[in-house]
């Protein structure tokens, strides 16, 4: 416990050699909570996601946490309840989930998660040239292969491919710059992470 309330004062202060191993010393536990909120593996790689961007930019919170881990629990929880009060919107959606069905197999349950991290992701993608924007979109969201978004755009794939690329590379050096590297890292770390892969 000591050293966990060491890495929250070290995190508070901006260390993000203290956040990378905080995040890697509990990311497992979270996801494995997700799961058993969420009964999905993208919602709860979502859940950890969420806790670990919202602890690094509301880092100077750290400071007056006396007990780290439970201050993390209590994250998970209100993750699990906002994931869960947005899924009762749905009632058909509710019991596929709960039947164990997968959200790579549901993207409706994507397309209604509306995570902090989705949040910063869409303000960075907000800032892409018009082009480079809607071929992140149709890749990201539609998930139309290159052929599909050249022919929708009347440009050539390598174009398409090209446009992608820079607009991932972009994505990705406006969150470091604006939120640090450990939002990076947290976005990164799960294979549902196909946003910024």
């Amino acid at each position: 416990m000591h050293n966990e309330k060491d890495l929250f004062r070290r995190i508070a202060e901006g260390d993000e050699s203290a956040f990378a191993e905080f995040f890697h010393r509990h990311k497992l536990a979270l996801f494995d909570y997700g799961m058993k909120i969420t009964k999905s593996r993208v919602a709860a790689e979502e859940l950890v996601q969420e806790c670990f961007v919202k602890l690094w930019i509301a880092r100077q919170n750290l400071l007056t946490v006396e007990n780290p881990l439970g201050y993390l629990q209590i994250m998970a929880r209100n993750a699990g309840v906002d994931y869960l009060r947005r899924l009762s919107l749905d009632a058909g959606l509710q019991k596929k989930v709960w039947a164990g069905i997968s959200e790579t197999e549901n993207p409706t349950l994507q397309k209604i998660q509306v995570s902090e991290t989705q949040r910063l992701i869409n303000e960075a993608v907000s800032q892409l040239p018009p082009q480079q924007r809607e071929v992140f979109m149709l890749s990201r969201y539609e998930g139309l292969s290159y052929q599909q978004i050249g022919s929708q755009l009347g440009i050539a794939g390598n174009t398409v491919k090209n446009h992608l690329v820079k607009a991932l590379k972009f994505i990705r050096e406006y969150l470091g710059a604006k939120y640090g590297a450990p939002v990076v890292l947290v976005i990164l770390t799960f294979p549902g992470s196909f946003f910024l892969k």
